[in-house]
């Protein structure tokens, strides 16, 4: 095997092989208040990456300092919540905080309880749980950048250890609109088969609501593409109306010789 070159290690850096400027933006957006226009600092974060040669951590606190914002805010690179795979140590994430709460867990070295901060966090792509290992007031429905999270893939949650990479970007600004991230890769109903984690793009048929054996409330969604129809079972709190196109994350699991397909834990329903 060769050795990469400086050049190619350049053009592989994660810092530097950016595909989609929207966070990044996004983040520049929420740290200055000038007025300027979204499209204006993309194209300011790429000229200074493909003239100047910078990461893109260097570009945003570059941009950020030349319309007055506080580079301190500054994170590196952003990644959405459902391109968390355990492929890296580390990551930094941004959105919306939708609920908080205080919970016991352990104990400290003097033997008294343990109190930490489990928030659900929400992004164009999904949700997913961020354990705070203090305790934090967090605002519901402000953004919030989180940086250096850990990710745990049993439990498909977040952590964090320090206060100091949890930064509070307020409520979101009008300008830019919120962006939902074009999902590409979705499959046709006929393609599904065991395995979780894919999208499936279709039009809703028909729903109802049920109760489980537990008492849970859930729902049965019937969805239809040009290659047929599948029973979907939703038990979070989404909302569906027929004739509707939605794409969804699905999980596709097995007990007692039948099959079963959920919306995922972490999926976001995305409207057309």
């Amino acid at each position: 095997m060769s050795t990469p070159t400086p050049y190619e290690n350049y053009l592989n850096d994660e810092e530097r092989n950016i595909e989609d400027y929207t966070p990044h933006v996004e983040e520049v957006m929420g740290l200055i208040s000038d007025g300027t226009k979204a499209d204006i600092i993309e194209s300011e974060l790429r000229k200074n990456m493909d003239y100047y040669r910078l990461t893109i951590s260097e570009a945003k606190r570059r941009t950020v300092r030349l319309h007055g914002g506080s580079v301190e805010s500054v994170v590196g690179n952003i990644t959405y919540l459902d391109d968390i795979d355990g492929s890296k140590d580390k990551y930094s994430v941004k959105g919306k905080i939708i609920s908080t709460q205080f919970v016991n867990r352990g104990t400290n070295d003097d033997e008294t309880p343990r109190t930490v901060t489990e928030a659900i966090i929400e992004d164009a792509t999904g949700k997913k749980k961020v354990i705070i290992w203090s305790q934090v007031d967090l605002t519901v429905n402000n953004d919030y950048t989180i940086k250096r999270c850990s990710y745990n893939e049993r439990f498909n949650n977040l952590s964090v250890n320090s206060v100091n990479d949890i930064i509070d970007m307020g409520v979101s600004k009008e300008n830019p609109q919120p962006v939902v991230r074009k999902i590409e890769n979705t499959i046709k109903i006929s393609e599904i088969n065991s395995g979780n984690g894919k999208w499936v793009k279709a039009t809703v048929v028909s729903y109802s609501e049920a109760l489980s054996s537990t008492g849970n409330l859930y729902k049965r969604v019937t969805l239809r593409d040009e290659t047929g129809s599948v029973l979907l079972y939703d038990w979070g709190n989404n909302d569906y109306s027929p004739n509707e196109t939605i794409t969804v994350k699905i999980e596709v699991k097995e007990r007692n010789g039948r099959t079963f397909i959920n919306v995922a834990k972490d999926s976001k329903i995305v409207r057309e």
